[in-house]
């Protein structure tokens, strides 16, 4: 009888180590089912990195080749305007000034002549 407990107790462990097997090898094909998820995932966000690395590509050589340039020749135009107005506003300047003069010259004129009008009304 001891031989039969025996052979029952190793035919207990085979059949507890294949249902521990069994479960091993489940738990691997779905380690490797996620494994293959993840590969599948990572080449997605490759693909995607590739597509915005394509895009910033794009980007800088468009700032490079046709903003920057731009940018540039209209920050000169804006000099170039703000040279031309200071160079207005000096000749205004210098041209209010020679009108000052011509006025104040002719409100003494007019002034003088005030005077002399009054001086032969005061002698008629």
């Amino acid at each position: 009888m001891e031989n039969e407990k025996f052979q029952e107790l190793v035919l207990q462990q085979l059949y507890t180590l294949t249902e521990g097997q069994k479960q091993l090898v489940e738990r691997i094909e779905l380690i490797e089912k996620g494994q293959a998820r993840l590969e599948n995932r990572l080449d997605s966000l490759e693909n995607r990195l590739d597509v915005l690395e394509n895009g910033q590509t794009r980007i800088e050589l468009r700032l490079e080749n046709e903003i920057i340039p731009k940018i540039t020749a209209l920050f000169d135009g804006y000099q170039l305007r703000g040279d031309q107005i200071e160079n207005l506003k000096l000749y205004l300047d210098g041209r209010l000034e020679a009108i000052a003069l011509d006025i104040n010259y002719l409100i003494g004129r007019v002034v003088r002549h005030d005077t002399a009008i009054l001086e032969l009304k005061r002698i008629k």
